[in-house]
C-alpha cells in the first residue's frame, strides 16, 4: 500500500488521521482532532488553533484530496477562508451558554 494516496470521496480515509497536519489550498490550517462517523456522512474535526481563535471546525471527508501517511498530512480542497467559515463543532467545548 502506498504511503500517499488520493482520497477522492474520502469516506473510508478519515479513520486513523487523528493528529495529522491539515493543509488547505493556501497553507496550514490546523490538525485533525477527531472524526465522526454518522449513518450518511463522515467528517473530520480540525483544531484550527489560534488563527481562528482556538476553534474546532467540522469538514466533510469529501473535501480531502490527498493523504500522506509518512508525513502525517491531509490536504483539503478548501482555502483558509473556507475552513474559517466551516461548521464550528459545538461539542468541542469552546462555546459558552451564549453560543
Amino acid at each position: 500500500m502506498s504511503q500517499e494516496q488520493s482520497a477522492g470521496a474520502g469516506q473510508d480515509v478519515v479513520r486513523g488521521l487523528v493528529g495529522y497536519r491539515v493543509e488547505a489550498t493556501d497553507g496550514h490550517v490546523g490538525k485533525v482532532d477527531r472524526h465522526t462517523a454518522g449513518v450518511d456522512e463522515r467528517h473530520i474535526v480540525v483544531d484550527t488553533g489560534v488563527w481562528v481563535f482556538g476553534t474546532e471546525v467540522m469538514l466533510p471527508a469529501s473535501v480531502i484530496t490527498r493523504v500522506d501517511h509518512a508525513a502525517h498530512t491531509v490536504w483539503v480542497a478548501m482555502s483558509k477562508a473556507d475552513v474559517k467559515q466551516a461548521y464550528r463543532d459545538e461539542t468541542a467545548g469552546y462555546y459558552g451558554s451564549g453560543g
